[in-house]
């Protein structure tokens, strides 16, 4: 197993170029940020955690990913046995006991 520091990815999905102006923002500095950047950090500090977390609106689960040795990103076993348990009802099942009413009531409360 690896980690994959994602700072980069999540900057680019957030529109975040100017690296300076972040710099700023999160109270890092600047050498330090682009090395966060440009390279796997071997360890953090939580501080630096929250404060890209808080300046990104992220939560540390998506700067940090975790992948296994054939590539795939890790998935807890309970989290696998409870999406396994707990598979997602198609909406026709549940459309299909509503009264029409209803089903207009959530029309109507989708579109506003």
């Amino acid at each position: 197993m690896s980690t994959h520091f994602r700072l980069a990815e999540v900057m680019l999905e957030k529109g975040i170029s100017n690296k300076s102006e972040f710099s700023r923002e999160t109270e890092l500095h600047r050498w330090g940020l682009l090395k966060l950047i440009q390279q796997e950090p071997t360890r953090i500090e939580f501080a630096t955690i929250e404060k890209l977390c808080r300046a990104l609106d992220v939560l540390p689960n998506d700067l940090i990913e975790i992948i296994n040795d054939d590539g795939t990103p890790f998935t807890p076993r309970k989290l696998k046995k409870y999406k396994a348990k707990h598979r997602k009802v198609s909406l026709d099942k549940i459309a299909g006991k509503l009264s029409t009413e209803k089903k207009m009531a959530i029309v109507k409360a989708l579109i506003k």
